[in-house]
């Protein structure tokens, strides 16, 4: 995997710009289950091209019940906009993207812990690898949009990042400082493990600690396409307890607590549902072998994610 360098905010003489007038946007894309590929120009002088739409409809269909969807258009914006920001030049993998509520309530009800009402059923989710851009900066360029959920799997058999164009959320939470140091401003609806608020003081003791060089991605003037989401001033929500699914013969671990939206984080030593059937034969100790499950058409990758001193274990 690549080495993570480090950028400052203001260090991003290529970004695109997104609004430009008569714009042409194409993506190049593979899909690690069915080990399909697809280059579309989607956008042709600033207008969708219904065509290549449809064609990505198909190619990010939910491939275990082969049932496709209308993909949200702000989600395909945001993910040409992480991949032309972050200057990759291979194609983005495609670990998920529409999933049927049939193959949805299967996986939850088989433990995979996916949200009952997960942004991946309306079209509106992906889950993302970039080979040639470490995890975390893609994590990071994705919250620096402000579009709506992040979620970060750097312990995956594949490690990913979810996003999708719903609430302005993220799991699991990070340390204030390493969340302010994306916003110069002090203002995001990004809330840090501690739950309150960043300020601007914040960023500014950031950037003393120098922990802005450190940060991977950040930038006070994101790409203007997708639209961030207005911020709101309604109340937290409660999280809810996310369950992974078991993996046999292995002694389970507790699981954190996620929003009640989110694609939850797993533990060490279950399996996320969502990816498996890997093809990549240049990095075979990445594919873990599939242990049989109640559905017997899954693969699962394993993840794991480190607990910290602040997180509530569900009891029941």
């Amino acid at each position: 995997m690549a080495q993570e360098p480090c950028f400052w905010p203001s260090a991003w003489p290529w970004a695109p710009k997104a609004g430009a007038t008569g714009e042409t946007r194409t993506l190049s894309l593979y899909e690690i289950h069915t080990k399909e590929s697809l280059t579309v120009t989607y956008k042709r002088n600033g207008r969708f091209d219904e065509e290549a739409l449809k064609k990505l409809n198909h190619f990010m269909r939910d491939w275990r019940a082969d049932k496709e969807t209308q993909m949200d258009r702000e989600l395909i914006d945001l993910i040409w906009t992480l991949h032309e920001t972050l200057g990759s030049k291979q194609p983005i993998h495609l670990v998920s993207a529409y999933r049927s509520p049939a193959t949805n309530e299967k996986m939850r009800r088989a433990g995979g812990g996916q949200a009952r009402k997960s942004q991946h059923m309306l079209g509106k989710a992906s889950d993302l690898h970039f080979p040639d851009v470490p995890v975390k900066t893609l994590r990071n360029s994705a919250l620096v949009q402000e579009v709506g959920g992040v979620g970060y799997y750097p312990t995956s058999g594949l490690p990913f990042v979810h996003v999708d164009t719903g609430r302005v959320r993220m799991w699991p939470r990070i340390p204030r400082l390493e969340l302010a140091a994306l916003f110069p401003d002090g203002q995001t609806d990004y809330l840090p493990r501690d739950g309150g608020r960043i300020t601007k003081k914040d960023y500014q003791l950031a950037l003393a600690k120098g922990l802005v060089s450190k940060t991977m991605v950040a930038s006070a003037t994101p790409t203007p396409l997708p639209t961030p989401k207005p911020r709101t001033t309604s109340p937290l929500e409660t999280p809810q307890p996310i369950l992974a699914s078991y993996t046999p013969n292995q002694p389970a671990a507790p699981m954190a607590l996620a929003p009640p939206e989110a694609e939850p984080p797993a533990a060490p030593r279950f399996t996320y549902a969502n990816a498996g059937g890997f093809p990549f034969p240049q990095a075979p100790s990445l594919l873990p072998k599939a242990h049989e499950a109640k559905i017997p058409a899954y693969q699962s990758a394993q993840v794991s994610v480190r607990l910290t001193s602040t997180t509530t274990i569900p009891t029941s």
